[in-house]
């Protein structure tokens, strides 16, 4: 597959793991720096394993990291801003770069830790505050004569 095609993916599978404890086991390093065959079906369930958890994501070139961060908080219940990520022993973490701006290709293998730092809270608070911020504010009675501050006369 050549580099440009690799960059300009659409909906392809990446394996996200949950890691307990200080580094990851052998088996996930060497598995996220080697890629896989992208053509098998996964299942988007997590499934369990002697380290913690994994699951599979659909996920595109230009998919951002804050919207894997997302996913990751939806499926394996970290905080976004909890998340430590890592591809191999590299942490990655821009959050407004595109997963091919990151080097993340179809069949790659990212694993993740807890920091445990920030209070745990629910993502919907989080979905919440960024469509507060992508809104218009409001206008309110703006233009109408109820901001006028003169007096009309009574009718």
């Amino acid at each position: 597959m050549s580099w440009r095609k690799k960059l300009n993916y659409f909906n392809e599978d990446i394996s996200v793991s949950l890691v307990r404890g200080k580094e990851a086991p052998r088996s996930i390093l060497e598995a996220s720096s080697a890629t896989s065959e992208t053509d098998r079906r996964a299942s988007k369930r997590s499934r369990k394993t002697s380290y913690g958890t994994s699951v599979n994501l659909k996920v595109s070139g230009s998919t951002s990291l804050y919207r894997l961060k997302m996913m990751i908080w939806e499926l394996l219940g970290v905080v976004k801003e909890n998340q430590v990520l890592h591809k191999g022993s590299m942490i990655i973490d821009q959050e407004s770069a595109t997963l091919a701006d990151l080097s993340i290709f179809p069949g790659d293998k990212l694993w993740v830790q807890d920091s445990e730092i920030h209070e745990h809270r629910d993502i919907a608070d989080e979905i919440a505050d960024q469509k507060a911020n992508v809104q218009d504010p409001e206008k309110g009675f703006r233009g109408t004569l109820l901001t006028t501050t003169t007096k009309s006369p009574a009718v």
